[in-house]
């Protein structure tokens, strides 16, 4: 179940609008980090707590990935979507 989460997870975090590619910007590196780093440490906690937490990011992921395609549409995910012509 936590593996399934940060399945879903994955993708939302491509919908965000994209973070300045500036290589002496401390903060664009930090959140290029962390796009990588909580989602270990999410799957990592994920599998020590009982399930109900791994289904609750999971119904919260996916709540929020509706939220956002709603809100702002595919994003940067909009190539991937047209080469699968998915919508």
């Amino acid at each position: 179940m936590p593996t399934f989460s940060q399945l879903v997870r994955r993708p939302r975090k491509k919908v965000v609008k994209k973070t300045p590619e500036a290589s002496d910007d401390i903060s664009a590196a930090m959140q290029r980090s962390m796009v990588f780093t909580f989602p270990l440490i999410t799957l990592l906690i994920g599998i020590r707590f009982p399930s109900g937490l791994a289904i609750y990011w999971l119904m919260f992921s996916l709540t929020q990935a509706y939220q956002q395609y709603k809100a702002q549409g595919w994003g940067g995910l909009t190539p991937i979507v047209e080469k699968l012509k998915i919508g």
